[in-house]
């Protein structure tokens, strides 16, 4: 059951408890009882069963009342028996379990049938329609209503005889009770204050010692709160149900309520709690249709008699109000810990609504752009370039169209402070089934929003537009209604659409409009005036015409008639309205005489016929005295006001008097409509309902009642509290249908609600939108109930409000705030957000954690925490060692090895925050998840590959000063690394060399598009001067270097060897060549021995092995060619041969 459906219990058994608790009779009590039966079970037929009607010798009964489809399903006698046996046994008895006897086994037989005992007053029988049970909550509030009825069948029985007084208090205390239960409390009330006021409450009411609220948790109970004398039960203590009372309750078929005046006389008497809880009542808790525990009252004393039906019926109520609350309570502790858990990312999160505004930024987003809670509501494009915008847009267009769960993009966006920085942002959509809005991301959403600002205009002006309505563009008709078009004298649209507004006006009216409208449409945007339309016929007529201009520069135009016949018109169906709307006698003066008189009037006042008054005065109808009355005080109120309503005594002609309520109306040409109602019945029922109204009064919920037999079901009756919840006293209300209450934001789905339960003359509940008499609106709890004569036809309707403003607005923010943290924690999926109890039990988690971990739901939730954890650490004692730390500290935090399902392992950075209430009481944990597998791989590449290198790496600042430099330059330069830091690059370069360095270095920090290259010798740590390569890159921009990025080669040996071998190649007595690695000639040197046609530009490119100089022997070109093979190999050939 969500919170709507249980606020509806609430209603309907409020509504049953009030209308019964003034009862006079018992056929009011079984009537109530069969329509909140059919309420709380609407697919289902409802009968009762009198006890003690049948004969002796009757072996079946008959039901006395049904309702109204039980008769279309079924007919059906009872045993007397099985009546008997329900009554005896005391509980409700399923029909498998009893003795029945049908007309006929016919396959109408409903599948699920169960009777319920009204204390020894008879059975109410209830058939499900289609469905094979009745569900157990349903069963237990029906359990609970036949209680309430017992209570008020055994009142009538005991009130028969006894004094007005003492009836008068019942009804009071009773009223009192029902009030307390279900009054509001203030949103400053803590949730242990509300339930240990109500267990006072409880506590009171039956008179015993203690009060407790238990929690079920498997074979074990904890006390929760407690009130009274409660030495031996503290809170939060947790006890065996089998050695607790609590046993009992939760023992029962059916978990109701169960009670014992004296426990050590009855089954539990040797039971171990029976030594201290002597008297006990106790009844079961639900929170959202689950078993949550009970609340119990025990005395160490026994109590003088059993615990009546009232008593129990108070407490089931208020086991109701209990579990309410917790619901409300827990909706309360989900919204804190989804905030919690969004503020204690350290990344920046935010959320937008559908329509690209901000509804959510956590603290990161502040700490890293300067954006917090003042930008809620506002546009995020500020900052962006259009080509970003328009990208991410295009992203949230691909994921609304594909399953993909979401995208990344890059773009540049400026902070609060002007600094302009490069953020990567991931982009998600909020909403499975409808798109709700985007977290992470910042969308561009003004050509929507201007769209839908110029349909709004639109629609304002047709919706503000009197009687004809059309459309014109660039001065041509794109639309007319069926009034405009009627008013001007075409038949249909088509002989407008697309033609001119001329066509409606003469020359002379033309150019008055084109003077004076349509530059001031053109200036101020709207326009009022009087013109003259003209017909296809010629015909005239003076109209009141309003024109505005809209946001596409279209023109709204709309069009009265104020011609003599429209107004003539106007006051016939006012007329005709008067007449139809009013009830009982009606007639119509005109100077005094009766122009018209209905049937009812003639009857009512004695007469014959209407010939006996059409043409005469109505001063035959009264006497003296009150043409008198009439004429002072009557008359002139008439003439001031325009109407009046009063008391009159009419007189027949037999002279009889009888008392009337008179209502007289002027219309515009002067006559008088008479309304007249007979009052001779109502004033015999006032006294009857005198004691009723008074314990009404005194409720603090809005008790209504309509009148169902009067056109339009006006008011006849409000108590003080519909007073005080809508502003309006009784006087201004009364004779008005209750929809006055109802205005322009009221839900249109819930007014056709009211109209066809109406209709159907069915029960009614639910919340709607009313307005008070100052304007301001107000959320009612309406139940309305149709009260029906001894012939079954509607006569009234009681309705109740209770005033839910307040609840309400909390429910729908709590509701509201759920949703969206929830949605937005779903969104971010790069985190798993797991919720952590007290003991380290996982107690929900997001769909990431679930990929992320490979575990099920089914198998996560309630599964310790540390089994995330490998071996070392459960070992060591990691997992509460963390929890411990958050507990005390409120936060700690741990990076290393994660355990999925499967048993495979990855690298993740944990934190762990503490969830509390604003009271400071803990909730538990949050733990936020997030895989660092990758980044650590990378990070340990990136740190061994700089480390390893056989170059120096090195960070310097614009002015040549290090701040990093890699280990390896102990290996190049012979220096420690360290000891190099914060000293000058320049000042190890040769000083002749130093000037270009400086040159080639600056003009790249000024530079961040270009690597620059130098070379330059540099002093090592053994004193020697190093051939050192250079490059040089700008990374200033780059926020994890900030600085120039230095690359440092020892090329010393290399140069070295470079001069050797150009020393050795180009020496001429001798032939020197380079090859490639396949024996392709690359160059020769310049060799005395060589011919030149055969030296490098000769036989370059050639194998040479194939070169001219071996052609003599295919022998040696053979062992050329393997030497060459045998040198690609690393090894060194030498041999002599023949050229």
């Amino acid at each position: 059951m969500n919170i709507t459906d249980q606020s509806s219990s609430e209603v309907n058994s409020l509504a049953f408890a009030e209308t019964i608790g003034g009862a006079r009779s018992s056929e009011i009590v079984v009537d109530n009882l069969l329509l909140l039966a059919q309420s709380f079970l609407s697919n289902s037929a409802v009968a009762f069963y009198r006890n003690g009607t049948e004969s002796d010798l009757a072996t079946e009964l008959s039901p006395q009342k049904t309702t109204d489809n039980f008769g279309n399903v079924r007919e059906e006698t009872v045993s007397v028996s099985v009546v008997r046996s329900v009554i005896e046994r005391g509980q409700s008895q399923r029909r498998t379990d009893l003795e029945t006897k049908s007309l006929s086994e016919s396959k109408e037989c409903a599948p699920a049938d169960v009777f319920l005992p009204v204390g020894k007053h008879g059975v109410l029988r209830v058939e499900m329609l289609n469905e094979d049970h009745v569900p157990s909550g349903d069963l237990s509030r029906l359990t609970q209503a036949t209680s309430a009825a017992t209570a008020a069948l055994d009142r009538l029985i005991q009130n028969n005889g006894a004094d007005e007084d003492e009836q008068q208090r019942t009804v009071e205390f009773d009223a009192d009770s029902l009030d307390q239960v279900y009054q509001p409390k203030t949103t400053t009330d803590s949730h242990e204050t509300i339930v240990t006021q109500l267990l006072s409450l409880g506590q009171d009411y039956v008179g015993l010692d203690t009060g407790i609220l238990t929690k079920v948790e498997n074979s074990t109970i904890e006390i929760e709160y407690t009130v009274g004398s409660t030495t031996e039960r503290e809170k939060e203590t947790t006890y065996d149900i089998s050695d607790q009372l609590c046993e009992a309750t939760l023992n029962q078929d059916l978990l109701e309520s169960i009670s014992f005046a004296d426990a050590s006389v009855e089954d539990y008497g040797t039971h171990p709690a029976s030594e201290n809880s002597v008297a006990y009542i106790g009844v079961p808790v639900f929170v959202d249709s689950e078993l949550y525990g009970t609340i119990n009252f025990t005395s160490s004393e026994p109590r003088s008699e059993a615990f009546d039906r009232d008593e129990h019926e108070f407490i089931n109520l208020l086991a109701q109000r209990i579990g309410i609350e917790i619901e409300h309570q827990n909706q309360l502790l989900d919204v804190e810990r989804y905030e919690t858990i969004l503020q204690a990312v350290d990344d920046p999160v935010y959320a937008l609504d559908a329509n690209g505004k901000f509804t959510f930024v956590n603290d990161a987003a502040e700490r890293e752009f300067g954006y917090g809670e003042d930008v809620i509501g506002a546009d995020p494009s500020v900052g962006m370039d259009e080509n970003d915008i328009a990208h991410i847009q295009s992203q949230i267009d691909d994921l609304i169209t594909t399953d993909q769960r979401s995208k990344r993009s890059e773009f540049e966006l400026k902070s609060r402070n002007g600094e302009r920085k490069i953020v990567e942002n991931r982009i998600g959509l909020i909403g499975k089934n409808e798109f709700r809005g985007t977290a992470g991301v910042l969308r561009d959403v003004t050509s929507r929003k201007e769209r839908e600002r110029q349909l709004a205009s639109f629609q304002r002006a047709i919706e503000q537009g009197a009687d004809g309505v059309a459309i014109l563009d660039d001065e041509e008709y794109v639309y007319v209604d069926d009034t405009h078009v009627e008013m001007y004298g075409f038949d249909n649209k088509d002989q407008l659409i697309g033609s001119t507004w001329h066509t409606l006006y003469d020359d002379s009216e033309i150019s008055r409009l084109e003077a004076e409208a349509l530059p001031a449409v053109e200036s101020d945007g709207h326009w009022r005036g009087q013109v003259t339309g003209q017909r296809p016929d010629g015909t005239t007529f003076p109209t009141e015409i309003s024109l505005t201009l809209i946001d596409d520069g279209r023109i709204v135009c709309t069009a009265r008639d104020e011609t003599e016949q429209r107004r003539q018109q106007r006051e016939l169906k006012l007329f005709q309205q008067a007449i139809e709307q009013a009830a009982d006698g009606v007639a119509v003066l005109k100077d005094d005489k009766y122009t018209y008189i209905d049937k009812t009037h003639i009857e009512m006042y004695g007469f014959e016929s209407k010939e006996e008054l059409l043409g005469d005065s109505w001063r035959r109808l009264y006497d003296d005295a009150e043409i008198e009355r009439f004429e002072t005080e009557v008359f002139p109120a008439l003439e001031a006001d325009g109407h009046w309503r009063g008391p009159v005594t009419g007189t027949q002609p037999d002279g009889t008097t009888f008392p009337a309520e008179l209502s007289l109306t002027i219309i515009d040409d002067g006559r008088l409509v008479c309304t007249v109602r007979d009052e001779t019945d109502r004033k015999e029922r006032e006294r009857e309902l005198e004691l009723k109204e008074r314990a009404m009064d005194e409720a603090t919920v809005a008790i209504q009642i309509a009148d169902a037999t009067k056109d339009d079901n006006p008011l006849v009756y409000v108590n003080d509290g519909f007073e005080q919840i809508t502003g309006y006293e009784p006087e201004e209300v009364i004779g008005q249908n209750p929809r006055f209450l109802q205005g322009d934001d009221t839900d249109p789905e819930s007014r056709q609600r009211l109209r066809e339960a109406i209709s159907r003359e069915e029960p009614v509940s639910l919340d709607i939108q009313n307005y008070r008499k100052d304007g301001t609106p107000y959320w009612s709890q309406l139940s309305i109930t149709p009260v029906t004569d001894k012939h079954g036809t509607v006569e009234n309707y009681i309705g109740i409000q209770q005033d839910i403003t307040e609840r309400r607005e909390r429910e729908q923010k709590l509701l509201a705030e759920r949703e969206r943290f929830r949605l937005l924690i779903e969104s971010v999926d790069e985190y798993a957000f797991l919720a952590i109890n007290e003991d380290g039990q996982i107690q929900t988690w997001n769909e990431s954690a679930k990929q992320l971990f490979g575990y099920t739901d089914e198998s996560a939730l309630g599964m310790d925490v540390a089994t995330l954890h490998p071996p070392a650490d459960r070992k060591s004692k990691i997992p509460e060692r963390l929890l411990q730390q958050a507990k005390v500290a409120g936060k700690s935090s741990h990076e290393g090895w994660r355990v999925t399902a499967d048993g495979d392992q990855f690298y993740a950075d944990t934190r762990y925050v503490r969830l509390e209430n604003d009271e400071g009481t803990s909730h538990g944990y949050a733990q936020i998840v997030r895989d660092m597998t990758e980044r650590r791989q990378q990070r340990r590449r990136t740190e061994r590959f700089v480390e390893e290198s056989e170059d120096v790496i090195a960070i310097v600042g614009t002015d040549g000063t290090f701040s990093y430099v890699s280990g390896s330059a102990q290996a190049v330069l012979a220096y420690d690394p360290n000891e190099m830091v914060g000293e000058n690059i320049f000042d190890y370069v040769y000083e002749t060399e130093r000037e270009q360095l400086m040159q080639t270095f600056f003009a790249t920090v000024e530079s961040t598009d270009a690597d620059q290259q130098a070379e330059c010798r540099f002093k090592s740590g053994n004193d020697d001067w190093l051939n050192i390569e250079l490059l040089c890159r700008n990374m200033l921009d780059d926020d994890a270097i900030d600085g120039m990025l230095l690359y440092l080669r020892d090329v010393t040996d290399s140069k070295q060897r470079a001069r050797r071998f150009e020393s050795i190649f180009n020496q001429t007595f001798q032939f020197a060549g380079l090859l490639e690695p396949d024996g392709t000639v690359i160059e020769v040197n310049d060799s005395e021995i060589i011919p030149a046609s055969d030296q490098s530009d000769g036989i370059a490119g050639d194998l040479f092995h194939e070169t001219p100089f071996w052609v003599h022997s295919e022998t040696v070109q053979n062992k050329v060619q393997d030497a060459i093979t045998q040198a690609r190999k690393g090894e060194t050939v030498r041999f002599k041969t023949e050229m």
